[in-house]
């Protein structure tokens, strides 16, 4: 009887880890369909009898999608689209969906932003769960092994890095990499520089997005790169991008530690700000 019982016992526990909300990758597709029924996946939903919708709000708009689905040999075959709108992969606005079209569930894929996934077989797009990347997890950023900082991670703080020198805004990893601009910059009414700028301002504090693993040795400095917020402000508003900057002339600093890097290092970056051709008023 006991080991009757202690058999149940180990079922129920498969059974648990298959189908809870927690698992890993699930494999057959009663357990991918399953788990889509039970969870959902970001904006989507689906239903058990092979119905999937999706609704996201856009700049103001709803986009609502719906069409019919199936799984077989461990793929989500999104067969129809029944409506006018289709769903949307994530990153640029109103970028649609492969319908019809094979995706490949991931749950353990990281990306910068998210973790869990819905890659399209045939292109490799992705559209990412609406479920935020742990911090401090290693994943691939177009090409370039990094390790994730913390940022939108509730009970996380924030990381930065202080600008210590000017440095070169780049797209990739690499002295060869193409530059990445953004607009003028203006902090607290102390200065002001109009006109796209590619590099990153000495005296500022910018959030780390990301941290390359591997190291590069410029200037006889072995330092990683990081991926970081670069920011400014234009005619039009705020203007950011994400860029690259050799971790060289970087300083790593807390969110408790920001006011007053700022505070101290505000004339510094006024000075930055007239080595680039700008303007300070008062």
């Amino acid at each position: 009887m006991k080991k009757f019982m202690l058999a149940l016992f180990s079922i129920a526990l498969l059974c648990t880890s298959l189908f809870a909300g927690d698992f890993k990758n699930p494999e057959t597709d009663a357990e991918i369909k399953h788990y889509l029924v039970a969870n959902g996946f970001g904006y989507f939903t689906f239903t058990d009898d092979g119905k999937w919708s999706f609704s996201e709000k856009v700049i103001g708009d709803t986009v609502v999608a719906e069409g019919k689905y199936s799984v077989s040999g461990g793929l989500v075959f999104f067969e129809t689209c029944d409506t006018e709108e289709k769903p949307l992969y994530n990153g640029e606005y109103w970028d649609k969906m492969q319908v019809p079209g094979k995706y490949k569930l991931d749950l353990e894929k990281i990306g910068l932003h998210f973790k869990g996934a819905l890659i399209n077989v045939q292109n490799g797009r992705i559209s990412w769960s609406d479920e935020w990347a742990p911090p401090y997890v290693k994943f691939d950023y177009e090409g370039t092994e990094c390790i994730r900082y913390p940022w939108r991670n509730e009970g996380v703080d924030s990381e930065y890095i202080l600008i210590l020198d000017n440095l070169k805004l780049r797209k990739a990893p690499s002295l060869s990499s193409e530059l990445v601009s953004v607009g003028g910059v203006e902090e607290e009414g102390a200065g002001f520089y109009y006109g796209e700028r590619s590099i990153a301002l000495a005296g500022q504090t910018c959030t780390i997005r990301a941290k390359t693993v591997k190291k590069d040795t410029i200037d006889g400095i072995t330092a990683p790169w990081y991926l970081i917020v670069a920011y400014g402000v234009d005619e039009m508003g705020l203007d950011t991008a994400e860029a690259f900057v050799f971790g060289g002339y970087v300083k790593e600093i807390k969110a408790s530690e920001l006011e007053k890097t700022d505070r101290e290092n505000k004339e510094k970056l006024k000075q930055s700000i007239l080595r680039i051709g700008g303007t300070l008023y008062h």
